[in-house]
């Protein structure tokens, strides 16, 4: 009975030990080697290194745990691996002040876990890793004052979790992917100020939303605001901001696709909706010499179509903005309504397609837009419609092909507009 009593009483002692504990270790110096391992709960860690080629590794195992890694002052070559097992838990780390190459993983198992990554004062070619395993989690990395060819990779698994990458005050050439796989998640990326980047953010599930903002920021490649999945809503906004290249695409049944944008020009724009129900809304406002093209309808295996789809809606709208190429798409599609409206924009060219459609409604509104060149394509279709309103619009020229179709109507309405050709070629 004793040695069980001095058993249970050594064993509740180093439970206690293993909790409120913290760990403070500053590197001053280079080609150090330190391992920080913590089990319980409530434990911190706090590695301060101002020095080059040094590898960090914190490891904790419970709950209400910290750990934070700062490398100051021209700190280069360091590697830092923060894992975190439980929940609740807390990561950040510091790379600022001229702190190049050192490379960052952060691991979180667990619910409720929160990640911060800043990368900052023209800290250069860092790569970053955040993984985060569970519910109810965040992560935010920050790249900011002149921080260029960093890598961010953000992947998280699970529900109900967040992400931010946030670019700015003249970060150029950055690499940033996000990754979220399960349902109710949020994802952001914001730029701003920032040229020349790579983002990429991918959701995986559904009830998910993607969003990716650019502020002032020319010359970024935004490859992948991609959605799999059910009822998914994704927002891109472009805000004087030019030649930028973007592509957002989903996958599934009633999404919601909505971009935007305000005095930017010369971009290039691709959104594609595969499934049912789906909803698109491109609105451009004093925007020059864009590309846009917008597709809604068939899922296809090279040319052999493997689904098509139904009550599917798009708008486009064009405010002050001219010189524009807007391509609007529904192929193989049962009721959709796709709607261009011009206001005030001149020299813009629409082309709309929905071949091989039953019941789909194509409708262009024009008002106060001279010179613009109007198409719309609806060939090999069943009770197809299209609408033409032109208003206060001179010089356009408008062409509506119907070939092939069966019971389908072409309307044009023109109102107080002059010098318009009009061209209907109708047959079936």
């Amino acid at each position: 009975m004793k040695n069980l009593m001095t058993f249970a009483f050594v064993f509740m002692a180093a439970f206690a030990v293993a909790q409120n504990n913290d760990s403070d270790v500053d590197i001053v110096g280079n080609d150090n080697e330190v391992d920080v391992m913590q089990s319980g709960n409530s434990n911190t860690s706090i590695a301060d290194i101002v020095s080059d080629g040094n590898i960090v590794s914190v490891d904790q195992l419970g709950l209400f745990n910290g750990s934070y890694v700062g490398a100051f002052l021209s700190s280069d070559d360091n590697e830092v691996t923060v894992n975190q097992d439980g929940g609740a838990n807390g990561s950040a780390v510091l790379l600022t002040r001229r702190s190049d190459n050192n490379d960052v993983s952060v691991s979180q198992l667990g619910g409720f876990n929160l990640s911060g990554v800043r990368i900052h004062a023209r800290s250069d070619d860092n790569e970053v890793v955040v993984s985060q395993d569970g519910l109810f989690n965040a992560s935010g990395v920050r790249v900011a004052r002149s921080s260029d060819a960093n890598g961010v990779d953000v992947e998280q698994v699970g529900s109900a979790n967040a992400s931010g990458i946030v670019v700015r005050r003249g970060s150029d050439g950055n690499f940033n992917e996000a990754l979220q796989v399960g349902n109710l998640n949020l994802g952001l990326q914001s730029m701003t100020r920032s040229d020349d980047n790579y983002v990429s953010q991918w959701q995986v599930g559904n009830r998910n939303i993607n969003a990716i903002e650019m502020w002032r920021s020319n010359g970024n490649i935004v490859i992948g605001a991609d959605s799999f999945g059910n009822r998914n809503i994704t927002l891109t906004g472009y805000y004087m901001s030019d030649d930028n290249v973007s592509y957002a695409n989903q996958f599934g049944n009633r999404n919601f696709n909505s971009l935007s944008l305000y005095d930017s020009d010369v971009n290039s724009i691709n959104q594609t909706q595969i499934g049912n129900r789906n909803e698109s809304v491109i609105d451009l406002a004093g925007s020059d010499f864009n590309t846009i093209e917008q597709e809604q309808g068939w899922l296809a295996f090279g040319v052999f179509p493997i689904y098509d789809s139904y009550r599917t809606s798009s708008f486009i709208g064009v405010y002050g903005s001219d010189n524009n190429n807007v391509y609007q798409t529904a192929w193989e599609s049962r009721n959709t309504s796709q709607v261009t409206a011009l206001v005030n924009s001149d020299g813009n060219f629409v082309d709309n397609y929905s071949d091989f459609s039953r019941g789909s409604d194509n409708t262009v509104l024009a008002g106060g837009s001279d010179g613009n060149a109007i198409l719309s394509w609806q060939d090999s279709s069943l009770r197809s419609s299209a609408l033409t309103v032109l208003a206060g619009s001179d010089d356009n020229t408008v062409q509506t092909y119907q070939w092939f179709d069966e019971e389908s109507q072409s309307n044009t309405v023109l109102l107080n507009s002059d010098a318009n050709d009009v061209y209907t070629d109708q047959g079936g």
